[in-house]
């Protein structure tokens, strides 16, 4: 319940937490203060933020991200990530982390990340009343989950724009054109998928690394 919480003031304003179960709380936070966007996604909630410019602007700088990361893989470690996969026998699901674009525990910090992304907390919060907006307009349940989404992903990264040194921001690819449910770009925003799969997928993960920092969010509200 605090993952679903996090950022819904109302419900807890001047309320007392009971926690059952209380041993799954640092997990329960460290899930609820993570998140994993995949460019497919990323291309998808583009076509809802058309009218709204920070929303906009904040997912664009995402997906210009990871498509600098596709070409860098593409270009330095495809190769031998399908060699890797033949020999061992690895699922084409397999993750492999793209190399330059991981950043925190212990590697290039995390700040480093939303400064090569263009991505200020006042973009973010900028994007967050945009897609509040979005949420109160939503009418089908199509619409309503990519807003959820987004909401979803503007929380972590309010989160990880503040807290950076207990946030790791990780680029990771797989072989989305070996999946037995490769995803595709579509030229109509409206649909899913098309017809030709592109060979790799790639997502942003960015991780809670101190599930304190969701927990102090929950708390101070």
């Amino acid at each position: 319940y605090l993952g679903c919480a996090i950022g819904i003031d109302d419900y807890l304003q001047d309320s007392i937490l009971i926690v059952d179960e209380a041993h799954n709380v640092e997990a329960v936070a460290r899930d609820g203060g993570s998140t994993v966007m995949s460019l497919f996604e990323v291309a998808r909630l583009e076509a809802i933020a058309a009218a709204k410019p920070a929303l906009l602007l904040a997912l664009s700088a995402i997906r210009q991200y990871l498509n600098k990361a596709a070409a860098s893989f593409e270009t330095t470690q495809a190769i031998a990530s399908i060699n890797e996969r033949e020999k061992f026998k690895r699922s084409p699901e397999d993750r492999d982390v793209v190399r330059g674009f991981d950043f925190g525990a212990g590697r290039q910090p995390t700040q480093s990340f939303f400064e090569a992304c263009g991505l200020t907390l006042q973009v973010i919060a900028a994007a967050k009343v945009e897609t509040h907006e979005l949420e109160r307009r939503s009418d089908d349940d199509e619409t309503a989950a990519d807003v959820d989404r987004c909401v979803q992903l503007l929380t972590v990264l309010d989160l990880a724009v503040r807290h950076h040194a207990h946030f790791a921001a990780v680029v990771r690819a797989w072989f989305n054109r070996g999946s037995r449910q490769a995803l595709s770009f579509s030229a109509d925003p409206n649909e899913w998928v098309s017809a030709r799969p592109p060979d790799w997928g790639f997502e942003l993960c960015l991780w809670n690394l101190h599930p304190g920092v969701v927990i102090d969010d929950v708390a101070s509200k």
